[in-house]
């Protein structure tokens, strides 16, 4: 497949139908869809769902745990009152 093709469905598949507004305001997530394609210059993946799997992984692992921010913010609170 060709490299654009590749990049456009990657994207289309992590955004759910991605749009203008998704290249401006996830522009981070897009460099990561792109570095997972592309890295030193050459293609280095083309299966579109390792591709989504390791864009999905990157977001889980780097969203917080609900749970501990709460924990964290009640502790800050008990500190300040």
């Amino acid at each position: 497949m060709d490299l654009i093709q590749v990049f456009v469905e990657a994207l289309d598949r992590v955004f759910e139908n991605v749009c203008e507004l998704d290249l401006i305001f996830h522009f981070d997530e897009i460099h990561y869809v792109l570095s997972e394609v592309v890295s030193a210059g050459m293609v280095v993946e083309t299966n579109l769902s390792e591709i989504s799997r390791a864009v999905n992984e990157a977001k889980r692992q780097a969203k917080p745990d609900s749970d501990h921010s709460r924990l964290a913010i009640s502790t800050l609170r008990r500190g300040f009152v």
